[in-house]
C-alpha cells in the first residue's frame, strides 16, 4: 500500500484538518476486494459497518482497490515560517499548548511542528488573506527566531508544498522509521516528553537524525469524523497532540543497524 494511499485507512492529518477532519473521514466510498473474492463498494449508505471499520482498520478487512474522495477548494493562504533555537525548546512548547487551548478553536488555522537536533520550527497556515492571524498570538510572543518565508497573505498551496517538501530529508538513500502515540493537550506533559525524547536519542549513530514532531488535533477533527458516519480511532472532542517520533537515515552500505 502506498504511503498516500494509507492515509485513507489509518488517518491523515493535513493542513486543513481542523476545518475539514483527517483524510480518511473525507472518503465518500472504498472499493474493496474481500477474503472470499468478491468485490463491494462501502459507503455510509452501502455496507456501513465495513465502511467505518476501514476507516482506521487499515488493510485487516481487504484490498482496497480504489476509493472516492470529497474535495475542496484551497483559495488563498496566510503563510509564516519560524525557527527557534534548542534553548528556546520549552518557551515554545508553551506556546504550542497555548494555541491547542484557544488559537485552533480558530478552524481555518493549522500549525505543522518538527523539532530537530537544532531546535523547534514551526509552519503558520492560515486559509484567509489575515496576515498574522490572532490564532499565532502565542508564536508571536517567543523571540527571538529566525525567519525560513517572507511572511505573506497571497500564498498558494503549491508554496506550502515547496516550502514543506524543502524541511524534509529526502532521496533515494533515505529511509525514515516513525512512531505514533497521542495525548491531551498540556506544555509540562510536552516538555517533560521532548526531554524523553533528547535522552533516548542522544546515542544515535551520525547518519541517523531524530525529529519530534507534536501534531495538533483540534476538538473539530472528532466532531467532522462523526458527522461523516464515524471511525474507529475513537478520538474525542477535545484539544490533543498525536506525537510522531522519526528517524531519518542516509543508507551507508547494504546492511544498517540503528542502534
Amino acid at each position: 500500500m502506498s504511503p498516500e494511499a494509507n492515509k485513507q485507512h489509518q488517518g491523515g492529518i493535513s493542513y486543513f484538518s481542523s476545518e475539514y477532519g483527517l483524510v480518511f473521514d473525507n472518503v465518500k466510498s472504498f472499493e474493496i476486494v474481500l477474503g472470499n473474492g468478491s468485490v463491494v463498494t462501502t459507503s455510509s449508505d452501502d455496507n456501513a459497518d465495513l465502511y467505518k471499520a476501514l476507516r482506521g482498520g487499515g488493510s485487516n478487512f481487504g484490498i482496497v482497490t480504489s476509493y472516492e474522495l470529497y474535495t475542496y477548494p484551497t483559495g488563498t493562504i496566510s503563510m509564516d515560517a519560524r525557527a527557534y533555537s534548542i534553548n528556546q525548546t520549552d518557551e515554545f512548547l508553551q506556546a504550542l499548548a497555548e494555541y491547542q487551548k484557544r488559537g485552533q478553536n480558530d478552524t481555518k488555522s493549522s500549525v505543522t511542528v518538527q523539532i530537530l537536533p537544532t531546535g523547534p520550527t514551526v509552519l503558520l497556515l492560515y486559509a484567509g488573506t489575515e496576515l498574522y492571524p490572532q490564532a499565532f498570538a502565542p508564536f508571536y510572543d517567543v523571540k527571538p527566531y529566525e525567519s525560513l518565508v517572507e511572511p505573506s497573505n497571497n500564498s498558494s498551496m503549491m508554496d506550502v508544498l515547496n516550502l514543506s517538501d524543502s524541511r524534509f530529508v529526502t532521496g533515494d538513500d533515505v529511509r525514515v522509521y516513525g512512531e505514533t502515540f497521542s495525548h491531551i493537550a498540556d506544555a509540562d506533559l510536552l516538555i517533560e516528553l521532548f526531554n524523553i525524547f533528547i535522552n533516548e536519542t542522544s546515542g544515535l549513530p551520525p547518519n541517523v537524525t531524530a525529529t519530534w514532531v507534536p501534531n495538533s488535533i483540534s476538538p473539530n477533527v472528532a466532531a467532522r469524523g462523526r458527522a461523516r458516519g464515524g471511525n474507529i480511532l475513537g478520538l474525542l472532542e477535545l484539544s490533543q497532540v498525536c506525537m510522531l517520533n522519526i528517524l531519518s537515515t542516509h543508507i551507508l552500505s547494504h546492511s544498517l543497524s540503528l542502534y
